[in-house]
């Protein structure tokens, strides 16, 4: 059945709360104190949803297939102080842990920030904790970027963690490249802002990812990621606090025969490495995969020009 989306009624608040509560169990089980987590309270949550449905504040819709409500984003106006009047906030996206990388968040989010657009929103704010690492990367892919402002720190269960700020500014250009800096100038200043073991890691990949495909494409999307595509996207260079991630965009469908594929495993199509401080990788076995994620995009491309 086709996911179809609409506002949520106060009859969905038990559902929300339950994906909301699952959804931290989830994404927070390696960062939060599992005594915490299994008590989060369903019931609890489900009366603060409620009441925010029934108050109006914030936006919430809610994504439907043939199972129920598979996913949620709730949006409104900023809550931050320092932001202008003209601020829009997603307050929290959530997909069933089941449904994640199913285009459950995209699609949620598209909707909202069409919302906010509408309603004269032209700056879109959010808070994401920094060690919940697919959840950044799938901010920054739908075009957020860091924000300047220091981060805060909050405690869960005892556990201090880091909440950083993200900022969609919708009158920024789509690409750096626009104000004349090449793709590969603009990887290249990424590399060097880093200055420390992230920049030098990601400088040596990039290296091994030419050697392995001479004529491999550098592209700068998404408001800031570094891109190596022929015939169609090869893999992304992401940089966070702790790692250095290359996410492959067919993963799923290469045979990684010396298994280097370590993060983004359970989804159906991408695949991703992720490299720690100090952690090498087989320069061989990395080129050979590099080839091998060609040949599968210009195979699939020869087969598309054939059809036309």
């Amino acid at each position: 059945m086709r996911m179809r989306l609409r506002p949520a009624t106060v009859d969905d608040s038990r559902e929300i709360a339950e994906i909301h509560v699952a959804g931290w169990r989830t994404a927070y089980r390696d960062l939060m104190p599992e005594a915490f987590l299994a008590n989060l309270s369903v019931e609890k949550r489900e009366a603060g949803w409620r009441s925010a449905i029934e108050r109006g504040e914030p936006t919430i819709l809610v994504a439907i297939d043939g199972q129920g409500i598979v996913g949620w984003i709730a949006f409104g106006k900023c809550r931050d102080e320092d932001q202008p009047a003209a601020t829009g906030e997603v307050w929290a996206v959530y997909a069933r842990p089941d449904h994640l990388s199913k285009g459950v968040g995209r699609t949620l989010w598209l909707a909202a920030h069409a919302a906010l657009i509408a309603s004269g929103i032209r700056r879109i704010t959010l808070w994401a904790l920094a060690a919940n690492e697919r959840a950044c990367r799938f901010y920054r892919m739908a075009g957020f970027v860091q924000d300047s402002v220091p981060p805060k720190r909050a405690a869960f269960g005892g556990v201090s963690l880091e909440e950083i700020r993200f900022v969609y500014d919708e009158t920024m250009k789509k690409s750096d490249v626009g104000r004349g800096e090449s793709a590969s100038e603009l990887i290249s200043k990424r590399i060097a802002e880093l200055g420390d073991w992230r920049g030098e890691t990601l400088a040596r990949m990039r290296k091994l990812i030419k050697e392995a495909d001479p004529d491999v494409v550098e592209e700068w999307k998404w408001m800031g990621t570094p891109v190596w595509s022929h015939d169609g996207n090869i893999c992304t260079g992401e940089t966070y606090k702790s790692v250095v991630k290359l996410t492959f965009a067919k993963g799923a469908s290469l045979r990684d025969a010396a298994r280097l594929f370590n993060a983004s495993l359970d989804g159906n199509v991408r695949r991703a490495i992720d490299i720690h401080e100090g952690e090498k990788v087989d320069q061989r076995a990395f080129k050979a995969l590099i080839k091998e994620a060609v040949a599968l995009n210009s195979s699939a491309a020869k087969a598309k020009r054939a059809k036309m």
